[in-house]
Order: structure tokens, then C-alpha cells, then sequence
């Protein structure tokens, strides 16, 4: 019975030929089958470019629509010259649902100067939508907002902050006159 488990393995996880997408190793034990270093780099339908990986992912053969990832980290273009860097220590992917729920240590920076500092994180993929009901901090500069929730709306064109509302602005100086 061994022996047939091992034939059939190499049927089941066959040597993977997807454009942009990379794994230092497969392993499929219990069910679960566990992806070492996983990237996947593209482009979305508008030709925008994107990068992501993590230092593993999980996924179980009975639902593999779903796949938890840790230390992920990514890159998307979101306009002609602009980037964002997401850097989280957990989250799910639900291809079916196309979302996105992400937990614990999540940094967003873009190349604008923008920072953003969140707890958790739900993202509707197809929706464009980003919600946190966690605290968050956004920062450029000197300049911050702090609030309670956050919701990034309109694919990032609309962000509304709720709950406890913080804004401390610094004009930046830099190339003006300070007098």
C-alpha cells in the first residue's frame, strides 16, 4: 500500500510548467499539500504588473480553492508609474470569493511616500475594496492619520476612516520656503 502512495505521488504533484509561478519545494501530507517559497509574478488584465510571495503556503485537497499563506509579501502596480509593497505575516486566499483576509504585522508602502500600518485587512480582489475594522495608521511624511476602521473603496480612489479619527498634517517644506 506504501508503495502505491509513492508511485501515485509524482501524478499528483507533477512538475509545475506555470508562467511566473515558482515553488522551492512540494510536499503533500495529510491532505494538505505545502508549497516552500512560492511566487507567482503577472499581469492583470489592465497590464499592470504584480509579484507576490510568501515563505509558505498551505492548501487542503479537499478545498483547493482556499490557500493560507505566511510571510507574504508582494508587489502591485496600481497606476502608470505607481507601486505598492504589501509585507503581511498571515493570510487566506479564497480564489472562489476572490478575497483576500490578511492578519498580523501588515505594512503597505508605495512609491509616492505613502505608509500604512494595519492589524487585519479584508480584501474583495474583484470589488477593488480593502476593510479593516482594526486600528490603523496611514503616514507620508510627518503627516499622519490614525482611526479605529478603515475602507478603501473605488479601487483606492475613496478611503474613508471611522472611529476615533486622528489626523496630524505637516506641510512638507521641501522645495518651498519656510518663512
Amino acid at each position: 500500500m506504501i508503495l502505491a502512495v509513492v508511485a501515485a505521488t509524482p501524478a499528483v504533484i507533477p512538475d509545475i510548467d506555470i508562467p511566473g509561478f515558482s515553488v522551492k519545494s512540494i510536499d503533500l501530507t495529510d491532505g494538505k499539500l505545502t508549497m516552500e517559497q512560492p511566487r507567482l509574478s503577472g499581469f492583470t488584465d489592465k497590464d499592470r504588473s504584480y509579484e507576490v510571495s510568501a515563505r509558505q503556503a498551505q492548501q487542503d485537497v479537499r478545498n483547493p480553492k482556499v490557500i493560507s499563506l505566511d510571510d507574504i509579501d508582494a508587489k502591485v502596480q496600481f497606476g502608470a508609474t505607481q507601486w505598492a509593497d504589501l509585507d503581511a505575516t498571515f493570510g487566506i486566499l479564497d480564489s472562489d470569493a476572490e478575497t483576500l483576509v490578511l492578519e498580523r504585522g501588515i505594512t503597505v508602502r508605495v512609491n509616492n511616500g505613502f505608509e500604512a500600518f494595519l492589524k487585519a485587512a479584508e480584501i474583495d480582489l474583484r470589488a477593488g475594496r480593502v476593510e479593516s475594522d482594526q486600528p490603523v495608521l496611514v503616514r507620508k511624511g510627518n503627516s499622519t492619520v490614525r482611526a479605529q476602521a478603515m475602507e478603501i473603496r473605488d479601487k483606492g480612489k475613496t478611503l474613508l476612516f471611522r472611529n476615533g479619527v486622528t489626523m496630524t498634517l505637516v506641510p512638507d517644506l521641501e522645495g518651498g520656503d519656510a518663512e
